[in-house]
């Protein structure tokens, strides 16, 4: 256990460039030929680069077995992802050398920005880190020993920022009343996942407890895997594991996407550590009855659906687990030096500059982004109960900067066409689009059991998956074939007894004018909306009592008719619901939720994911 992890990859897979013995030698006493900085690095590379592939052969694997994923799988609609993408996967696993993994990397990051934003924040996470390793490789100019001793530290910084960023965007006063959390919601879900309500019955001071402080300590777990990564890396790793686990609990939203896109890239944290595993190296008893026992937990949840992520994911746990027993974090190297220590190849200018320039990214996305308001839908803001507009309810930062600004001053056309409008509140609509898009209820999907600890501790006991409905958005059979919808058949005199699709909700007339002109696109429908004009300032208690006069607008899109009024005038030509799309570069970046409007709604935003 104390010899160098290089000689321990040596002996473990014979993949050093020192050849072996005579395999006469003594099995314990045998001695390797020391290896390269170069042979360390290909190594890592190798390690990294069919991790990175398991994770991207997932969505394919499931949807050839035809097998109900995690909610939030990667799309594999278009048949070049098939005929180009796939080929040049199975390319970079045989051969994991840089420029294979370069092309993989660019053709992924190019199919993922042809879905943007219609895309899983975990994909966007993905897409940086591959973004980090484009970079790095271009620096190194294809140098094994350099791209390794680049990417890693580069990218390790990032991934802390980004899971730091999820954390931070959690510290909202609507997250931590548990009332309106996500966190009750969430937890509720897991809760009834794992135990029957004669051991946890709603209402209980178990199930009180637990629902109660549950924002409080999600927001704890979140800040301890980005802490412990940066600091140590092996508990960081296990305590991400352990999060990431919870979340592939949850039977209905089961992000197993997200947990397998982070699993898969721990080996970051851990070079070496699954090679070894791989290799035999480490005891495997313990790690083995780990992992057994969460398969049958996983099993038993999820009534024996298991998909391509959730089983990968134990794999990565078990190799991770058993190659952290193996290895102590001071044997774990980076090219040519310890893990603090990199390599005098990588040390110096270009280093700093990329590692500067992945978290500059990193901050970009995760912090500023919805500052600016740049970004709601795929940001990492998932589940924070974050107030995008209208004013901010995060303790430390504003948000939807831009939007709050232009809604009230003046400035360029393209910035007020862009963001100018200010709030809407619909009241009524038979639009197929904004019906399927807002407000999403989806709370008879739902443990009855979950729900019932809900209301018991007085929250409205709701679930709106505004995030599914847009990501899911004219692929309502995907929607209905994963976790989200497959956990069971709904009885639809209950559905239509707990869900209201009639609920009024405020959005920016960015996003007013951006649903109008996708039911525009279907041909042959007449559609109708009336919507009032709130205060661009203002909490949910105040939009659902504001007064005041309503637009009413009817349109026929296969003749292109329209008629709009206001108080029974005529709308003015700049009236929201008449103008066009807002402009392609923001819709590739925004699509902010509503804000349903419950009733007797408080200050606080309701959980609305």
């Amino acid at each position: 256990l104390k010899q160098p992890l290089r000689l321990v990859f040596a002996e473990a897979v014979g993949m050093s460039s020192g050849k072996m013995p005579d395999p006469g030698g003594g099995k314990r006493g045998r001695k390797v030929e020391k290896s390269t900085d170069a042979d360390d690095a290909q190594v890592l590379l190798t390690e990294y680069g069919r991790a990175w592939c398991v994770q991207q052969f997932l969505p394919f694997l499931d949807q050839s077995l035809g097998v109900a994923g995690a909610m939030d799988f990667r799309m594999i609609q278009n048949p070049a992802d098939w005929h180009f993408r796939l080929p040049i996967l199975v390319l970079a696993f045989l051969m994991p050398k840089p420029g294979v993994l370069v092309a993989a990397h660019v053709v992924n990051i190019a199919a993922l920005c042809y879905w943007m934003p219609a895309v899983w924040d975990h994909l966007v996470w993905a897409m940086l880190t591959e973004i980090v390793f484009v970079m790095c490789a271009v620096f190194s100019n294809l140098d094994v020993t350099k791209l390794v001793g680049y990417f890693y530290p580069a990218v390790t910084d990032m991934l802390v920022m980004l899971y730091s960023s999820a954390a931070f965007w959690k510290l909202t006063s609507s997250f931590l009343n548990p009332v309106t959390s996500c966190a009750p919601v969430l937890t509720s879900e897991l809760a009834a996942a794992l135990f029957s309500p004669s051991v946890m019955p709603a209402g209980g001071t178990l199930a009180w407890a637990v629902l109660i402080t549950s924002p409080a300590l999600i927001i704890v777990l979140e800040y301890m895997v980005p802490t412990l990564l940066w600091f140590f890396p092996p508990a960081g790793v296990l305590v991400g594991l352990k999060f990431h686990q919870m979340i592939n609990l949850m039977p209905m939203t089961y992000a197993g996407g997200f947990s397998i896109a982070m699993c898969s890239r721990y080996v970051l944290f851990l070079p070496g550590a699954a090679t070894c595993a791989l290799g035999g190296g480490g005891k495997w008893v313990a790690p083995s009855a780990i992992w057994v026992g969460i398969l049958a937990l996983m099993y038993s949840v999820h009534h024996g659906q298991l998909d391509g992520c959730g089983l990968s994911f134990i794999m990565f746990g078990f190799l991770y687990t058993r190659g952290i027993f193996s290895s102590p974090s001071e044997e774990i190297i980076w090219p040519g030096g310890y893990a603090k220590g990199p390599s005098s190849a990588t040390k110096g200018g270009l280093l700093k500059f990329q590692r500067g320039a992945a978290l500059f990214l990193g901050f970009l996305y995760g912090y500023m982004f919805p500052i600016l308001g740049l970004m709601n839908m795929a940001s990492s803001n998932m589940y924070g109960n974050v107030k995008m507009y209208g004013g901010s309810n995060h303790y430390l930062v504003p948000t939807g900067v831009i939007t709050d600004y232009f809604a009230v001053n003046t400035g360029p056309d393209w910035a007020i066409d862009a963001f100018g409008g200010g709030l809407v509140r619909v009241e009524t609509t038979n639009s197929s689009v904004l019906r399927w898009l807002n407000p999403a209820d989806s709370t008879s999907f739902l443990p009855v059991h979950a729900r019932e600890m809900l209301l018991a501790i007085g929250t409205p006991g709701k679930y709106f998956g505004l995030y599914s409905s847009r990501n899911y958005f004219d692929r309502e059979e995907e929607l209905n074939a994963c976790a989200l919808r497959a956990v069971g058949d709904v009885d639809k005199a209950a559905q239509a007894s707990l869900e209201d699709p009639d609920m009024k909700y405020v959005i920016p007339a960015y996003e007013l004018r951006r649903s109008i002109n996708l039911n525009r696109k279907r041909v042959g429908e007449i559609f109708s909306i009336k919507y009032t004009h709130v205060p661009p300032m203002g909490s949910p208690r105040e939009w659902q009592n504001f007064e005041g006069p309503s637009v009413e607008h009817v349109e026929n899109t296969a003749t292109g008719t329209k008629t709009c009024t206001i108080d029974g005038k005529p709308c003015a030509p700049d009236e929201a619901v008449l103008l066009g799309a807002p402009p392609r570069w923001l819709t590739w970046l925004l699509h902010p939720y509503p804000t349903p409007l419950l009733p007797n709604m408080g200050d606080d935003v309701f959980c609305s994911t």
